[in-house]
């Protein structure tokens, strides 16, 4: 417990202290850093990636791009369903207003 609190509040993570239960093997004091580690560096990429596919759109959009163009270069070169591409678009346009 006590361990993992000082490390959330070091790694400026409070998801790994708001999540503890999940960590917190059957001893008190034992608990998978790992785990925690590895879901911070996952949000961290997430959160990387959207900043990326926004500023793509934000590029585009200055550009005077279609929206099918965006559409399709979002799909490429992040990898992402056509659906959730939409998605990111409509987030970027609500952003806008």
């Amino acid at each position: 417990g006590e361990t993992l609190k000082v490390a959330s509040v070091m790694m400026n993570a409070p998801k790994i202290w708001n999540n503890r239960t999940k960590y917190i093997g059957r001893e008190k004091e034992e608990f998978n850093m790992c785990q925690a580690i590895r879901e911070l560096v996952e949000d961290g990429r997430q959160e990387g990636r959207q900043e990326g596919i926004m500023a793509f759109i934000q590029f585009c959009k200055e550009e005077m791009m279609e929206e099918c163009k965006i559409l399709n270069g979002i799909v490429k070169y992040f990898q992402i369903s056509e659906e959730n591409a939409k998605e990111y678009l409509q987030e970027a346009q609500i952003m806008v207003k």
